[in-house]
Order: C-alpha cells, then structure tokens, then sequence
C-alpha cells in the first residue's frame, strides 16, 4: 500500500520476519511519521487474511494520505487474492480507529444495548436519536434488538445527519472489525463509496484518486500549526477547514486543553 508515497521525500525502515505461516510486516517512515506494523496470514502457502497490528500516522500527516494508502492496499491485497483485512479498531485520546475504519468498510456487529446502557437520563437528545434509530431499522425490516452490522448503523440518515454515525462515535468502543476483500462485497462498496465523495470533494475523477503526486500537499490539522507553527496563510485555511468540518472535534481538543486554547 506504500506504493502511493513513493513520490514523496520520505526514508521508510522496512522489517519483515516469517514463522509458522505468518509474515509480521513493519513498515516506519520517520518523516512523515507513519507506522503500519502487520501480520500476514497464508493457508497452504496462499493468501488468507492481513491483520493490520497499528496504523498511526502524526498529526501534521498529509490530509487524506492515510486513506489513499489503505485503499491501495485493499486493491493490491484482492487482486492477490486475500480474504480479508482484519484489526482492532481501537478508541482512546489518541486512537478513534473505532469511528473511523467503519467509514472506510470495516464491519462488525453491534446491539443497540451496548449504546443505550452507557446513556444516563440527562441525555435526552442522545435518546431521541437511539429511537430514531431502532425506528429506521424497523422501517427497514431489521430488528432493532439483534446484532446490527456497524455499517447498517452508520448508514442511519435524518435530513443531513448520520444520526448512527453520531451515536457510535459518542458511545462506541474499541472492538475487532473486518474488511472483506471480496470483489463486489459491501465493504468494497462502501470504500468505493468513499472514494467518490473524496473524489468529489477535491475535484477530481475517481480513477485518479491514487494517482496524486501528495508532495504538494499540505496538512490542515489545525492543532499541528499550534503545536508546530505554520503562516498566516496555512493557519487562516486550517481555521476554515476545521470550522467547515466541526463533527472531527478539533475545535473542542484545542479549547479542552489549556496549551493550545490560548494560542487559538
């Protein structure tokens, strides 16, 4: 998958060692602080499955670079004939995997119990919105009190609001997904779906989404031009872009901590 940053001035440190059917994969590049640390998994001397052990990249990490990098691996990992990707989709201060991978076609099943036990009475919008959701699962011949797939949850719209989407990434959790590397599968569509909303996004066609020389990009987290410092002009358009793109929380970690809200 790091075929795409080949053009970028960047020294990568590969480590790879085999046993028992497994190929631990470790990938580092200092500067631009990514880290990918995978396992390979072969049945019979073929492709099975890739587990991915870390994916972390820095704050100051080219926006959109990390999708660009698992979407190639995707494509190389089917064509090869891998069954799936797996991971632990992980949540902490630093770690939002668990929101984010599903966005990308991770899957894996929920209960809606598992997000109604961690509301408290006070919460009374969050409670609209978990009705709202069993409601739309029921219109749509799903029983709210089974296993839900993540993607089903996320897929949940009122107007123009993912009311699914907000409820996990307010009270979801670390939990293992799987990316199916099937042609045609539904994780391949919602992927191939994002593309297209990037694509979008940037103007750009799809089939070039993987194409693009990310030398001349830039990175628009706003907390890294705090921390770092940058121009006026590269803060200006941070402000814009998280301003623009609230529901990431960056405005709220930067007032939250003291060392950066008054550089703000």
């Amino acid at each position: 998958g790091l075929g795409i940053i080949s053009n970028i001035n960047a020294e990568a440190v590969l480590n790879l060692n085999s046993f028992g059917g497994r190929i631990n994969h470790g990938i580092q590049i200092p500067n631009l602080n990514l880290t990918i640390l995978q396992t390979i998994h072969m049945s019979n001397n073929k492709p099975e499955s890739i587990h991915i052990d870390l994916f972390t990249t820095d704050k100051c990490f080219p926006d959109g670079l990390g999708s660009r990098v698992f979407t190639q691996q995707v494509k190389t990992a089917s064509e090869m004939g891998f069954e799936y990707i797996d991971l632990m989709a992980a949540r902490s201060d630093y770690f939002v995997g668990y929101y984010v991978w599903p966005k990308f076609g991770f899957d894996v099943g929920i209960s809606l119990s598992e997000i109604e036990q961690k509301m408290t009475p006070s919460d009374k919008k969050d409670i609209i919105k978990l009705e709202y959701l069993a409601n739309w699962l029921k219109k749509n011949n799903i029983d709210p009190r089974g296993e839900i797939p993540i993607s089903t949850i996320y897929a949940c719209k009122a107007g123009d609001r993912f009311i699914g989407q907000e409820l996990w990434k307010k009270y979801g959790e670390a939990m293992n997904m799987t990316f199916d590397l099937t042609p045609g599968s539904l994780s391949m569509r919602i992927l191939e779906s994002y593309i297209n909303l990037k694509s979008k996004k940037d103007n750009i066609d799809p089939s070039e989404f993987l194409k693009i020389d990310y030398s001349k990009y830039k990175s628009l987290d706003l907390e890294c031009y705090l921390e770092k410092g940058g121009n006026s002009q590269t803060v200006l358009d941070s402000v814009i872009h998280n301003v623009k793109n609230y529901e990431n929380g960056a405005i709220e970690r930067i007032y939250r901590k003291p060392e950066t809200r008054g550089k703000f």
